[in-house]
């Protein structure tokens, strides 16, 4: 396996081998892609169960589903489900390889689970990722949505990937 200078990126773009929608070059980097917080979270509920069997238990048992342009607060030791802005797909030749973000990885905040979108995952119909966070600082923690304003312009979010 070998990782992608920008370039050859940047062509399976164009190809249509890799998908990012939206694609900006800007947030090209050297042999990566930088993608922002979408504005879907699924925060834990407040009334949890003191255990939770995974064989008996519904997400919608666990979380409430929050649609917000605002920032949300990730409290120290909390962990959120949160949606990915950008939507990602490559044709059955490639892997995306997921990356947490340094930014984020500087004020203690991790993906939980995410590693890599299989090989053609999302070729047809491009996909959205759900992220899982966890908020490993001693603080609590803004997340920025990234949004779409009414005149069409992106306000860009944190960095997620």
């Amino acid at each position: 396996m070998s990782y992608l200078a920008d370039f050859q990126i940047k062509d399976l773009i164009k190809k249509g081998d890799i998908k990012i929608d939206p694609y900006f070059e800007t947030f090209h980097g050297p042999n990566l892609y930088y993608c922002h917080l979408g504005n879907r979270f699924l925060i834990p509920k407040t009334n949890l169960p003191k255990t939770v069997n995974p064989l008996e238990v519904k997400p919608n048992d666990l979380y409430d589903e929050v649609v917000t342009d605002e920032p949300i607060i990730i409290k120290s030791g909390g962990f959120i489900l949160a949606e990915a802005f950008e939507y990602l797909g490559s044709s059955e030749e490639y892997v995306i390889r997921l990356f947490n973000s340094s930014s984020l990885a500087r004020i203690g905040v991790s993906q939980a689970a995410i590693g890599m979108i299989n090989p053609g995952c999302g070729y047809e119909k491009p996909v959205k990722l759900t992220l899982e966070l966890i908020n490993n600082f001693p603080t609590d923690v803004v997340l920025t949505p990234t949004v779409i304003k009414s005149n069409g312009e992106i306000k860009w979010g944190t960095e997620v990937l």
